[in-house]
């Protein structure tokens, strides 16, 4: 009935915010509990945070540093660190007392105009047994069960299924909460898993080494030995404008067939009983020097010092890696991972200089964008010659990235100190700690930093 008290005219008009409330409300219970329930986390999880970022992307343009910035760079005199022992000595007393600075016995002096670089002296092996003719064999190792990785979880969930092989009883989260403790964490090394299978598991071993070939793999393959290895692979849809799609993942290989030339694997994002040829797997495995992971038994340590033969030692591997990146280097000069890789190692090696070299030519070439974030050996290559304008702004490049990598506040810190901006240092190495409580580096900074206070 029509309120007489108003017009003819008058129509009621319809209220909508109760309907959006309720909308919104539902909306927030569902992410609540779909945050808290993995399998619907891991399912929309990535889609969720790369739609975030995309629309950031629109409003703050993600843009690569250009190189020509870097033309003529400023050069910062570098900083003198002193060992962990030092930093982290209580007093001169217990510095003096343990014989941290005393100096060498022997002196070498340089003879003039005579440039040396100086190896480390390698010892000899006998050479391994042959590799067994894989002509027609196909190796499977029993898979275990399958455990979808969550949001760039796919190094623990690799590390959960290989330890699973042994019989224990692991998943990819009680990894991460070691290893990853910050959700978004873009990147586990192979140092950190090998760590955590050593402070976890010892009666087991574990050894990482780069420069691996097919017929490593096949060997160890054929011992029951399963290989955590790291591809590249290209992204089915952009995290920002402008992405060039290019990532990595890491795979755990579970066999080989000999006739189809194909490895059989564990992908921590589609599932197991995965398949790829022999080549491409090669191909797709140098952007990251072919690094491999292999757990193993004391039973199994003797096949496994055979395997590994001249690279049983870390030292040797490190000089036959640098031997075949150089040369990948030289052959393939337009190829900007041949002289990444070679530029890692070099990196390990301490040889700072020829290592910067090679990474001005990578950047003149163009870095996957996302390269830094699985390999920080530029920031240290950048800080110890000196080139902390382009170590921050291509640590802030990888941060707009993903703002979660604590190698990179950690790398910027330390460009910061080297322009000698010591509150900006602290910042930065406190946000590093504050992503992974604990992170040695980072304590091992702020220590550095109150002792030059």
């Amino acid at each position: 009935m029509r309120d007489k008290r108003r017009p003819f005219f008058y129509e009621e008009k319809k209220r909508n915010w109760p309907k959006v409330c309720i909308f919104l409300i539902a909306a927030a219970i569902f992410v609540f509990w779909g945050i808290r329930v993995p399998r619907l986390r891991q399912t929309l999880g990535r889609f969720a945070v790369d739609t975030g970022t995309y629309g950031k992307s629109l409003v703050i343009p993600v843009s690569t540093p250009d190189p020509q910035q870097f033309r003529i760079p400023a050069v910062y005199p570098t900083i003198e660190l002193p060992s962990e022992e030092v930093v982290f000595a209580e007093n001169l007393e217990e510095i003096a007392g343990s014989n941290i600075l005393a100096e060498p016995e022997t002196l070498f002096t340089a003879t003039p105009g005579v440039a040396w670089i100086i190896e480390e002296s390698q010892p000899t092996f006998e050479a391994g047994l042959p590799v067994q003719d894989i002509a027609g064999q196909a190796v499977t190792i029993p898979a275990p069960v399958f455990e979808q990785q969550d949001y760039q979880n796919d190094g623990p969930a690799a590390l959960s299924a290989l330890l699973r092989h042994f019989n224990k009883n692991e998943s990819q989260y009680l990894i991460s909460a070691a290893v990853k403790p910050d959700y978004f964490d873009p990147d586990v090394t192979f140092q950190q898993l090998a760590e955590y299978v050593r402070n976890t598991y010892p009666d087991l071993s574990c050894i990482t080494r780069i420069n691996g070939d097919e017929t490593r793999l096949v060997s160890l393959l054929q011992e029951s030995l399963p290989v955590i290895i790291r591809i590249e692979v290209q992204r089915n849809l952009p995290a920002w404008k402008g992405d060039d799609l290019w990532d990595g993942r890491y795979l755990l290989l579970t066999g080989f067939n000999s006739a189809e030339r194909t490895f059989q694997f564990i992908d921590p994002a589609k599932g197991n009983r995965q398949s790829i040829p022999f080549d491409e797997l090669m191909s797709l495995w140098y952007a990251f020097s072919r690094e491999y992971l292999i757990v193993f038994s004391p039973e199994q340590e003797s096949d496994v010092l055979r395997i590994l033969n001249e690279d049983r030692e870390e030292a040797s591997n490190l000089n036959n890696a640098l031997i075949k990146f150089q040369k990948d280097a030289e052959m393939a000069p337009g190829n900007v991972l041949t002289g990444l890789n070679a530029a890692a190692v070099l990196m390990e090696k301490r040889r700072y200089e020829e290592a910067w070299n090679l990474y001005q030519s990578a950047r003149n070439l163009g870095m996957p964008q996302r390269y830094l974030l699985y390999n920080p050996a530029f920031y240290e290559a950048a800080f110890y010659t000196g080139n902390a304008d382009a170590l921050i702004a291509f640590a802030d490049f990888t941060l707009s990235l993903n703002s979660h990598s604590e190698e990179s506040h950690l790398w910027k810190g330390w460009g910061h100190l080297l322009r000698e901006e010591t509150e900006a240092a602290e910042r930065s190495f406190q946000q590093a700690l504050s992503i992974r409580p604990g992170y040695e580096d980072a304590v091992y900074a702020l220590r550095f930093l109150q002792s030059q206070q």
